[in-house]
């Protein structure tokens, strides 16, 4: 219930690596520490200053050992929970260099293989660990898991996923394609040559379909919009 009633962070998580991972954006190691990474930090610290000195002035007032156990708790980052989207950021930025490789240099059907991995280990175990039968597993297995914080670098790069490529209306018929597709010659590119090649039709890649016959069997073809 919390995944449906609280999808902001996943769904902005999604937008910056839509963003942050698309292969026409340059960044450079150089821009990210000391461009993209300073604005986040100077950001997080300027809010998480803002929540101490209001909490000291409505509660206890301003004090020199209240000014000092707050400089503490900045230090440490023990800042307010609300926050903790700022200290997600933080994570996925210091992954970047790692996560674009991916999004500027995988293929597709590996990219879809990477992400199918996530959601199993980021999402499906995490929720269903406290099920029976998975409540009898011990040792390692129980480790498999990502932790919330780690999972939370996935979102990023299915957001680039949804938002790349010519058949990104078709998501997401298209990811379990993608992830079949591993270890096979890629097939025809474009979103109609592949519902053709595949002999079925999907109401998503354009406004409609019309029935065709090619040499490689029945497909469909679009149409104009009806």
């Amino acid at each position: 219930w919390a995944s449906v009633s609280h999808a902001s962070v996943p769904l902005f998580l999604m937008a910056s690596g839509a963003l942050l991972l698309d292969p026409g954006r340059e960044l450079t190691l150089r821009k990210l520490y000391t461009k993209n990474f300073p604005r986040l930090l100077i950001a997080l610290l300027f809010w998480a200053v803002c929540y101490k000195v209001f909490i000291m002035v409505l509660f206890g007032g301003v004090t020199v050992p209240g000014l000092i156990q707050a400089g503490k708790e900045l230090v440490l980052f023990r800042h307010e929970e609300h926050l903790y989207y700022l200290h997600i950021m933080l994570l996925v930025y210091a992954f970047l260099p790692l996560t674009r490789l991916v999004s500027c240099h995988a293929p597709r059907h590996v990219a879809a293989y990477i992400l199918g991995l996530w959601a199993l280990l980021g999402i499906v175990y995490p929720t269903v660990k406290d099920f029976w039968p998975f409540t009898l597993l011990v040792g390692i297995p129980l480790q498999w898991r990502m932790n919330m914080t780690y999972a939370s670098i996935g979102y990023t790069l299915l957001g680039w996923y949804l938002s790349s490529g010519k058949d990104r209306r078709r998501w997401p018929w298209e990811l379990p394609r993608d992830l079949s597709a591993a270890g096979r010659p890629p097939p025809p590119q474009g979103p109609c040559v592949w519902a053709s090649w595949r002999g079925w039709a999907c109401p998503c890649a354009c406004w409609r379909w019309e029935p065709i016959s090619s040499a490689a069997g029945p497909g469909f073809r679009p149409g104009p919009p009806g």
